[in-house]
């Protein structure tokens, strides 16, 4: 086992370097990527090498080249691919007539031999079919699509003896036998005495080398529970994966037209698989991508309604790149129900990891992979159960096609990377768990695929092996996709194509497998930015500070930049010159004994430097960087995929009962004394259409999963009651904070009924700043969420909305639609943003101690109105103290307290006082005379106390 320190490659090296026969080459930026799915000449020209299915070798470059000129075609106007049997030549010009079918092309076979048999080996390897075709873009791109995913391509080892060969060898047409035609040649070097180099191996060493890769996978293969082992003779060798895979498929591909002859694949597969299958003779091909339950209730009906049969279901595990397992169990029981034969590709399991055999008909791996580790040769293998009712079937219709193609210098170079593959696999096991870990715990990553992490990690864990790990292989989504580019761009790692590598291997997996169908496959729950790594062997702590290095890259990306200093100071100056009485920004003015609401505090200084010193993008069209970059804090601090920008909390709120009430009739349930309710103008009523379902909470404070159970009206109920489909909280309600355990049990009873659910958060912050949870905490709790700016953070207007990705997509149309859309939206972003980060902070916890010093500052309050004999009608939780004016011997009305209160200078608009952080020590003064008066007593208060709370004073409670 060998190991070698980490890092990135420069654009286009070989990776492994300095390795001729490397199958990977180093693509070190995203923009690279791109660019090279795109064809860009300027990339491709400093290739040093590349994964064999997606181009042509040197090697096999060289010979092309060889074979046009021998053949009389122009390197201009023909190209060639070359095989190293005639069945894959032949199926390639199949491929060609339905591929670019309607169009005007044609084919050449030429099969190339020795002049001068020989009885070494020679004679069976210095020979190849190559395929001729005219240079244009039809027959090109049909080209590229049959040598990428069936793999029948000549390798690179092969195409280089061949070529050292090749004055030796004589041609003739394919279909013709020997007569005389253009594609007749003879052998230039066959009239001289000189004989063809031999070949460097005997066939003896050939058939060893084979026969022990065959024991050797027999052995790793066996079933766990050592039933009944798997003989070599079941084990058949290819020279590429997905050769292996399109011969398996073929082999169970039914005659035309039969009623059977359908392909299932269960669960995310590799690319190239389904276009392998799709092109192996089924008349009819299903993708049921997600591997989900419900999707095998849906196809056991089906088959069990007698009119479906399907031949064949291929499997992966666990899949790539989403590391999901199936239910091999259950599809074992339903393949013996109906007939139909399982295939599971295990290649990311590995032989060592997991045990598929005793439920699946067929195995296939591609021994490029962890099998060889060593990333300089390809190869496949085909296990068959002898235990399957398919057996024989399979066996016979395999030992008929099944040609020696492995060539033996691939298949030495595979023995010899295999000999340490079970201690490669645990080292690989090791280090990715603890990758895999690193990244679920980042606040950017949105999404970790590992086996252990992933939904499926029960079932994986039923087929795990004793002993085995889970695998090398992970994939990982950003919260932000500009992240992903920032990330992969900064890994100082190996990145490029393939997987399974003895070095980790990093790679943007879509944008290179799903290149020309990344729309598609998002929606088919691929996304567009995500990750796959392939753990190598290198030391845990390097690896991890690898990670952790580039992880800090993206946490500086993406943590908006603040006001300079410049600009900081000239606003100061602004406020301490002569415009000091011309501007209000920075002063609290009658905000500093208005205790009516949060919403009246006066943005500060650093938020106007925040808008001079904004973007002035057009956020309607998506172009303003600040409003972008601050709906992606939001949403990664929140643990949520996306969340858009909005001017007010009223709309953030109906916004989300817009999106959430999705038929019709549909009851929303609010808290009796919801805000959404009272004081939004009726919104839900206007945007949603539904119908408002008030309910009192019981303990008086928010609501309950019990008050829920009895006031909710669901499907089953009397048909005469609107049934509800939302129902909408808030957190804080009436100063108190809802619990996570209170919003969990909701949640979950809420799932279990498809009722959706809002998050009022307007004051959620201060219930995040009291310790009851973080901001991602509570935001993972409810489908949408509402988060306000202006309460108590003091930022001139704003909201947002936080949620999944494809919600908050349609809720930007009807935004716009509304009215919402803002042109220059960075002046308003900027100042919400400056609030968030200086009165709250840049994480999902408090981070200054602002709203802590409000929360007390409000229980010194309560404590001075109790302690003049008063009583609340609350517990103070947060920053809304509560009179009870009803208490008994108290005759004082909301009139009378608003009234005495503006005789003392001091706003309230009832016996609900908020306190905020620009509250002043006079105002704290006229509010307690205020008590004084009302309860007819004098205790006094020193106000300047009230005022160091404010500032961090820690004055002591009473």
């Amino acid at each position: 086992m060998t190991r070698s320190g980490p890092r990135s490659s420069p654009l286009g090296a070989s990776l492994p370097a300095n390795d001729i026969h490397a199958i990977s080459v180093s693509l070190p930026t995203w923009d690279n990527i791109v660019r090279y799915m795109a064809g860009d000449k300027a990339i491709h020209d400093k290739l040093e090498s590349d994964y064999p299915r997606f181009y042509q070798h040197a090697c096999v470059q060289t010979l092309n080249e060889a074979v046009l000129a021998r053949l009389g075609f122009g390197v201009d106007d023909s190209k060639c691919l070359i095989f190293s049997s005639p069945d894959g030549a032949r199926r390639c010009v199949q491929y060609f007539g339905e591929a670019v079918k309607g169009q005007p092309f044609w084919t050449r076979q030429a099969v190339f031999r020795l002049a001068v048999p020989t009885a070494d080996e020679n004679d069976k390897w210095a020979r190849f079919w190559a395929v001729v075709f005219p240079a244009s873009d039809a027959s090109a791109e049909a080209a590229t699509a049959f040598w990428g995913f069936m793999g029948d391509g000549i390798s690179s080892r092969h195409a280089e003896f061949c070529f050292d060969r090749f004055l030796f060898m004589e041609s003739f047409d394919a279909e013709l036998e020997k007569s005389e035609s253009r594609l007749r040649t003879h052998a230039p070097a066959a009239s001289g005495n000189e004989a063809a180099p031999p070949a460097p191996w005997s066939s003896t060493q050939d058939g060893t080398a084979k026969e022990s890769l065959r024991t050797m996978i027999a052995g790793l293969v066996t079933p766990s529970s050592g039933s009944e082992s798997v003989h070599p003779e079941d084990v058949f060798l290819f020279s590429k994966g997905m050769c292996a895979m399109g011969e398996v498929a073929r082999q169970l591909a039914p005659p035309y037209n039969s009623p059977a002859s359908e392909a299932v694949i269960f669960g995310w597969p590799y690319g190239s698989t389904p276009k392998c299958v799709q092109a192996s003779g089924y008349d009819r091909f299903t993708f049921l991508h997600r591997g989900a339950a419900d999707e095998l209730d849906a196809l056991e009906a089906s088959l069990a309604s007698g009119e479906r049969r399907i031949a064949c279901l291929f499997c992966e595990i666990p899949s790539n790149p989403l590391c999901a397992t199936p239910d091999l169990a259950r599809v074992r029981a339903l393949a013996d129900r109906f007939g139909f034969v399982v295939v599971c590709d295990e290649t990311i399991g590995t032989f060592v990891n997991v045990d598929p055999l005793p439920h699946v008909d067929v195995v296939v791996t591609s021994l490029t992979k962890m099998f060889s580790g060593a990333c300089n040769v390809m190869g496949g293998s085909v296990v068959l159960n002898a235990r399957s009712p398919h057996y024989a079937r399979l066996r016979d219709a395999l030992r008929q096609v099944h040609e020696d193609l492995v060539f033996p210098l691939d298949a030495a170079t595979l023995l010899a990377n295999s000999a340490d593959f079970p201690a490669r696999v645990h080292a690989a096991n090791r280090n990715a768990t603890a990758i895999a870990s690193l990244l679920s715990r980042h606040p950017s990553v949105q999404q970790v695929n590992y086996p252990s992490l992933v939904a499926s990690a029960p079932l994986y864990e039923r087929y795990r092996r004793p002993g085995g790990g889970h695998g090398s292989l992970i994939s990982f989504v950003f919260a932000r996709p500009d992240s992903a580019v920032r990330f992969y761009d900064a890994v100082d790692l190996a990145k490029g194509p393939s997987f399974g590598t003895n070095f980790t291997l990093v790679l943007p997996y879509s944008q290179l497998a799903h290149a020309f169908e990344l729309d598609w496959a998002e929606s088919q729950g691929l996304a567009k930015h995500i990750i796959r790594i392939s753990v190598g062997l290198e030391d845990e702590a390097v690896l991890v500070s690898k990670f952790e290095q580039a992880l800090r890259q993206v946490e500086d990306f993406e943590t908006p930049p603040r006001p300079s200093a410049a600009t900081l100071d000239a606003l100061c100056s602004l406020q301490q010159g002569i415009m000091k009485n011309k501007i209000e920004w920075g002063s609290a003015g009658a905000a500093s004994s208005d205790f009516r609401s949060d919403v009246i505090t006066r943005p500060s200084l650093r938020m106007l430097a925040a808008i001079v010193e904004t973007t002035l993008g057009d956020d309607v069209f998506g172009e303003d960087r600040t409003t972008r970059e601050f709906e992606a804090h939001v949403a990664r601090i929140a643990g949520r995929e996306d969340a858009m920008f909005v001017v007010t909390g009223t709309m953030a709120n109906q916004l989300c009962l817009q999106a959430l009430v999705t038929t019709r009739p549909s009851g929303i349930v609010f808290d009796a004394d919801a805000h959404t309710l009272h004081y939004e103008a009726g919104g839900a009523s206007l945007l949603s259409g539904g119908m408002a379902q008030p309910v009192a909470p019981s303990n008086g404070k928010y609501l309950r999963l019990q008050d829920l159970e009895r006031h909710a009206v669901l499907p089953t109920d009397d048909v005469h009651r609107c049934p509800t489909g939302v129902v909408s909280m808030e957190n804080t309600a009436r100063g108190c904070v809802v619990p996570l355990d209170e919003l969990r049990r909701i949640r979950d009873w809420a799932r279990g009924h498809g009722i959706k659910t809002h998050l009022d958060g307007a004051r959620l912050l201060e219930a995040v700043a009291t310790g009851a949870g973080t901001l991602s905490d509570y935001c993972a709790l409810v489908d949408l969420v509402s988060v306000d700016f202006s309460k108590n953070l003091g930022a001139p207007m704003g909201a947002m909305v936080v949620g999944d990705r494809r919600t908050i997509a349609a809720m930007r149309r009807t935004r716009k639609a509304i009215g919402g859309g803002m042109r220059q939206g960075g002046v308003l972003a900027a100042a919400a943003r400056e609030a968030l980060f200086e009165n709250f902070g840049t994480g999902a916890e408090p981070e200054r101690p602002m709203l802590r010093r409000v929360h007390a500052l409000a229980r010194r309050v309560a404590a001075e109105w109790t302690r003049r004999g008063g009583r609340l009608g609350r517990d103070v939780e947060t920053n809304l103290v509560w009179l009870d004016l009803d208490a008994a011997g108290l005759e004082i009305s909301p009139e009378i307290l608003i009234d005495t209160a503006k005789r003392y200078g001091v706003a309230l608009d009832g016996p609900r006082i908020v306190c905020h952080h620009q509250i002043d020590a006079r105002a704290v003064q006229g509010l307690v005379r205020v008590f004084d008066e009302l309860l007819g007593t004098d205790v006094g208060v020193n106000g300047i106390a009230y005022l160091e709370v404010l500032k961090g004073g820690g004055v002591a409670e009473d």
